[in-house]
């Protein structure tokens, strides 16, 4: 027999073993339960395995999968929630007051359009069509434009050709404005054209994320188109087109909202005017630009109406460092009226060292509140723009102004100005408008001939801290021949109401022939020294072919020699149709003083005497001759009725 080795021999105890992992393979392919192994983890035998998959399906089974969908509990998250509780969040479908509506997530999102998604980058660098077909995006500019169809060529901006694709959507507008500017090159954003603001055939709303969402074309320190006529003026329609181009965004319709974005250095922000692929005119009205900063722009605004640019509410906008922050005027396609830009709101406004604020050349009964200026005149500070062509002239037909935080010239009437606060500014005001209301603004119109504030036209109304004035009534604190050219001394006035326009609008156009009016003016002279004069104009250079009956009353006082003076006198005078002083004469009724208790005489009292003179040598001028005391204090109330063919 052979030897025996002992290596090859079975013990006891690997055949209990080999016995336990016999039974164990047994118990995983026929009962169901959990293997525990005498080596590694324990484990569900195979019927186990079945059972659980058997019942996986069931369940599937049982919600009828593919009609009433999977159960929530097949799909769960790393939070363990299931699909229903995920669904439930993400509003997938919108529930109201816990019922489910027929909208979904899908029908949510639709609602706003993110330019992001339709291509747009967004980064402060101006990106072209032709990267699009470098990259394989789209195989040629033919192909760009079955997309974007308003594409002209591969040098366009992406950032606009996304946004303008948005605009025709007519949707809510979002772009953010987390990694940068959006850069339009040369190419504007043209809104859909309206004809009238009862179609409402136009609109959508464009945000974005406050002063962090910008727009801009890259026209750092260029100017908007200009061109003036030989005279002087705007030539609107050599200007007008070539503004509608140069614009960020042109609206040509209603009911368009800008909120909570920032337009820079661009020649013009918005354009709001005519639609030139139109022959109907473009109507912009209910539109709305709020929350909105421009920053150096030429012309962060031009209002060119066309149809009319009406009922657009203008607020909550800074101007920084800009040319002509607003310019309202009539349009190249304008239907031709007095002014056509009315019953425009502007509110909570900041001009920031901007050469002009507002500029109206044709505007009516807007309303102009808070609208403030700091630092605005014809070089501010940090400002890259030249002076403005074509700004008004002061009254002598020659001096220009250079700058302007609040400028009405042409045709316009009856704008109101309300709230309004300037700081450190040049020009303040320049109102050469038919009966423009001012009042509780912080013009410096009371500083004695001071050059902040130009009355060409007589406010319909002019109220602040030193001034109240309207056509019948005024009262002035400070001489101020600038702001109130009409108004030649200081005191109170009560007058007729003979108020000339001189706006050149034909319908409103001033006669030059004098009403009947009445007047009554009071003058503080002060002290006088003994024998000296004071000179007063009791009837000013206005009124031809007329007639004037002038009652005058002096009184005077003289505190050290305890003496009191009173006059009275009547006055005639008669002006040819040149305004000439051809008759006048003046009856004594009473000179007086009184000397004591009961007693007076008419010795050593104020003698007047009357003259044709004044700048014009046509006004007629008071003298008053003091006796040989001095006054402490002289003080005249003239009466005046003029009679006029």
């Amino acid at each position: 027999m052979p030897e025996k080795n002992m290596a090859d021999m079975v013990t006891k105890q690997e055949l209990e073993a080999a016995k336990i992992d016999v039974k164990h393979a047994g118990e995983a392919v026929n009962e169901k339960k959990v293997i525990n192994p005498r080596y590694g983890q324990p484990f569900n035998s195979f019927p186990l395995e079945l059972e659980n998959l058997a019942k996986a399906i069931k369940i599937a089974l049982a919600a009828g999968a593919g009609s009433a969908g999977w159960t929530a509990d097949l799909v769960v998250d790393s939070s363990g929630k299931n699909l229903q509780q995920v669904n439930d969040e993400l509003g997938f479908p919108i529930k109201v007051l816990n019922k489910s509506t027929s909208r979904n997530l899908y029908d949510h999102i639709k609602d706003v359009v993110n330019v992001k998604d339709y291509g747009a980058i967004g980064d402060g660098e101006l990106h072209t069509v032709q990267e699009w077909i470098d990259s394989g995006k789209f195989s040629s500019l033919a192909a760009v434009q079955a997309t974007f169809p308003h594409v002209t060529a591969t040098t366009d901006s992406i950032d606009w050709a996304a946004m303008q694709l948005c605009v025709k959507m007519r949707k809510n507008i979002y772009a953010p404005g987390d990694t940068g500017p959006y850069v339009f090159g040369p190419n504007t954003v043209h809104t859909p054209h309206s004809g009238s603001p009862n179609r409402m055939d136009t609109g959508a709303y464009i945000y974005g994320d406050r002063g962090k969402t910008v727009f801009t074309r890259n026209e750092v320190g260029e100017v908007s188109t200009r061109i003036l006529k030989s005279d002087g003026t705007l030539d609107i329609a050599a200007s007008d087109d070539i503004n509608n181009n140069e614009a960020v965004f042109s609206l040509h319709g209603s009911y368009y909202k800008f909120s909570d974005i920032a337009i820079h250095h661009s020649k013009v922000g918005i354009f709001m005017g005519q639609d030139m692929t139109q022959v109907e005119k473009s109507a912009c009205y209910k539109n709305i630009i709020r929350d909105v900063e421009f920053r150096r722009c030429s012309q962060p605004i031009i209002m060119s109406s066309a149809y009319g640019n009406h009922y657009n509410d203008i607020s909550n906008i800074h101007f920084i460092e800009c040319q002509i922050d607003v310019e309202m005027r009539n349009g190249k396609h304008d239907v031709v009226t007095i002014a056509n830009n009315n019953r425009n709101y502007f509110t909570n406004i900041r001009s920031n060292r901007s050469i002009v604020g507002l500029w109206c050349t044709s505007g009516d009964t807007n309303r102009i509140t808070s609208w403030d200026g700091e630092g605005c005149g014809a070089k501010p500070t940090n400002n890259p723009y030249p002076m403005p062509v074509g700004l008004p002239k002061l009254a002598d037909g020659v001096t220009q102004i250079t700058n302007g935080v609040h400028i009405f010239d042409g045709n316009g009437q009856l704008n109101k100005v309300l709230n309004c606060q300037m700081e450190a500014c040049d020009i303040e005001l320049y109102n050469n408008h038919y009966r423009n209301s001012f009042v509780n603004n912080g013009y410096h119109e009371a500083v004695a001939n001071g050059t902040q504030v130009y009355n060409l036209q007589e406010p319909g109304l002019f109220i602040s801290h030193n001034t109240f004035f309207t056509p019948i009534f005024c009262h002035l604190l400070n001489l101020n021949s600038n702001a109130f050219p009409n108004v030649t001394e200081l005191g109170l006035y009560v007058r007729g109401n003979s108020f000339k326009n001189n706006t050149g609008i034909e319908k409103l156009k001033a006669t030059p022939i004098s009403k009947n009016y009445s007047e009554r003016r009071v003058f503080d002279l002060g002290a006088a020294a003994a024998g000296s004069t004071k000179t007063i104009t009791i009837w000013r250079d206005v009124d031809p072919s007329s007639s004037a009956n002038i009652k005058v009353k002096v009184s005077a006082l003289s505190a050290a020699s305890n003496l009191s003076f009173a006059n009275e006198m009547a006055v005639s005078a008669y002006r040819s149709n040149t305004r000439s002083l051809t008759r006048y004469f003046m009856q004594e009724l009473y000179k007086l003083r009184a000397t004591g208790q009961g007693t007076g005489d008419s010795t050593g009292v104020i003698v007047p005497t009357i003259a044709n003179g004044g700048s014009s040598t046509r006004e007629l001028i008071l003298t008053l001759t003091m006796p040989a005391y001095a006054m402490d204090s002289v003080f005249v109330e003239v009466e005046l009725s003029v009679c006029a063919t």
